[in-house]
């Protein structure tokens, strides 16, 4: 799936997703098809499975 373009959510290895703001924020992209994309500044994603 992400050799054509979808992004996985780390913490749900099924979830993939594809131009929405999620996507973007994997990929680093200050905007997607349905707008911008900035999270809250103080949210962090996570990119791991917490321990």
């Amino acid at each position: 799936m992400e050799r054509q373009g979808f992004k996985n959510y780390p913490l749900e290895w099924w979830h993939y997703s594809y131009g929405d703001s999620g996507w973007a924020y994997r990929l680093g992209l200050d905007s997607c098809p349905f707008g911008t994309a900035p999270p809250p500044a103080e949210y962090e994603m996570p990119t791991s499975e917490p321990e």
